[in-house]
């Protein structure tokens, strides 16, 4: 969510040249809009979690789109220099997100089991 903040300032922030992948996807502001907004869905989706059936699906596709889009900057890198540093710190905050999809698909898989037991008899 930060991240999306800071891509929000203007300024551009995307001129490297390890970023020009990345920038010929969207511009920046979009980018600083997509990362604010899956931040927060998630973040949200954390702060719910377990309050209602749907929130492990909810967690799962917000991961999900989070470790789409945290893959598209390592390879934004990794295009220009695989080497780079930003190529290991994103493909990290990608498999951090990808943990956070699992973790959430495997509670998504325990709700489904458990709507199964409740209505084996109906």
């Amino acid at each position: 969510m930060i991240f999306g903040v800071w891509l929000l300032v203007p300024v551009n922030s995307v001129q490297s040249p390890g970023m020009v992948f990345i920038a010929e996807l969207a511009d920046e502001w979009l980018w600083g809009a997509m990362f604010l907004s899956s931040g927060a869905l998630h973040m949200f989706a954390v702060w719910v979690n377990g309050l209602h059936w749907w929130t492990p699906f909810y967690r799962a596709f917000t991961s999900f789109i989070l470790v789409g889009m945290w893959a598209l900057f390592a390879f934004g890198f990794a295009e220009f220099n695989l080497w780079s540093t930003g190529v290991l710190v994103y493909l990290a905050l990608a498999g951090l997100a990808a943990k956070a999809f699992m973790d959430a698909m495997s509670d998504c898989r325990r709700r489904v089991n458990q709507w199964k037991d409740e209505n084996a008899g109906v």
